[in-house]
């Protein structure tokens, strides 16, 4: 609202409304075309995780302005830039222009695969690799004396491993840091930033800090999960979901067997683990608390990355506890999920009782 290029845009008197160019999973490509043959492009990522986006301006050169800061370049007709997750990037265009530096794209932690969603995990203490990549995207010039520089959290170490600077980068060419990253052993679970400059621009690469089950069996309600949803109050290690406040569960009951290990969720619930690809299996007994009666019904699923690997169909309130196993062989996250069972979330007080994990 307080950016006056942006509100030319919206209120631009060509009177023209955007339109979708193309779209990948997450990523999106908006134009919107402007009163005096510019163009405004957005480039839209709905992901989890930052990603490159790109898109095709056209033959000949093109004067880019990026609108959130005011940057100016030019390309020979490709426009791409890494868009932070769940945010945007607005531009506009105009064919030809004055002359202006070359548009550089500037990533940190590339995905490995399109529609990778999760920010890279590193284990506290252990040494992991994050990349960064210079781009002479818009080719108009060479580009001299790129260097890229690294800052890192209170207590971290983050060592180049590969040279952090080159003479010149032709159009098209890229160039590529690979950066040594250590968190301090008594880092908490949790999302961090790394941010790394070239050239005035910044890179911001988001990891997570997650550490895997040892080897062996291990009770899920023994680990820190990377993120749980739950549709009232939090999901309870160990009790029953109890009612809203934390903490308010009961032991573990289902068809009037009780369990001293577990998670007490209320559907729909989702709750997922790092497991590093390490481990194998996932057991647990599935059911409706007895602290509901025989009301409420759900249905229990486990995730492996992407696919469903287990389902235990829909459970009543009045149905004994059902044990449920699913392969996760070389999973990186596993995810537990319960569903409403198909009516309304009234009572659906779901226990994964007893639940392990097993890794090598």
């Amino acid at each position: 609202m307080a950016n006056p290029k942006v509100v030319a845009v919206d209120q631009d008197p060509l009177g023209a409304h955007g339109a979708l160019v193309r779209s990948d999973g997450w990523y999106h490509v908006l134009a919107k075309p402007l009163e005096g043959g510019d163009r405004a492009i957005a480039l839209f990522n709905e992901s989890d995780r930052a990603a490159v986006i790109t898109t095709e301006l056209g033959r000949g050169r093109h004067r880019v302005e990026e609108l959130w800061s005011g940057a100016v370049a030019s390309t020979t007709g490709r426009l791409s830039a890494q868009v932070p997750a769940h945010a945007a990037l607005l531009y506009r265009v105009r064919a030809g222009g004055e002359p202006a530096p070359p548009l550089v794209t500037f990533e940190a932690d590339p995905p490995r695969s399109l529609g990778e969603d999760r920010p890279s995990v590193l284990d506290p203490g252990k040494t992991g690799e994050i990349v960064t990549r210079v781009v002479n995207t818009g080719a108009t010039a060479r580009l001299r004396d790129v260097e890229v520089v690294a800052s890192a959290p209170p207590g971290w170490r983050a060592a180049a491993s590969t040279p952090t600077r080159t003479g010149r980068l032709d159009g098209g060419e890229s160039f590529t840091v690979r950066w040594a990253v250590t968190p301090p052993a008594t880092a908490a679970p949790g999302t961090y930033e790394l941010v790394f400059s070239q050239g005035g621009q910044r890179a911001v690469a988001v990891v997570m800090v997650a550490r895997a089950p040892g080897s062996g069996r291990t009770y899920l309600s023994d680990l820190a999960w990377v993120s749980a949803k739950n549709y009232l109050g939090p999901v309870e290690k160990d009790t029953s979901n109890g009612e809203k406040a934390a903490g308010d569960g009961r032991p573990i009951t289902i068809g009037g067997v009780t369990y001293a290990k577990g998670l007490g969720a209320h559907a729909p619930a989702e709750i997922e683990f790092y497991a590093a690809g390490r481990c194998s299996a996932v057991e647990f007994q599935a059911g409706i608390d007895d602290e509901v009666g025989s009301a409420g019904s759900a249905g229990f699923e486990v995730w492996a990355d992407g696919g469903r690997v287990a389902y235990s169909g829909v459970l009543t309130g009045d149905m004994p506890a059902r044990k449920v196993t699913a392969s996760v062989a070389g999973a990186r996250f596993v995810r537990l999920v319960v569903t409403n069972g198909g009516d309304n979330a009234t009572s659906d007080h779901a226990d994964f009782a007893d639940v392990a994990i097993t890794c090598r």
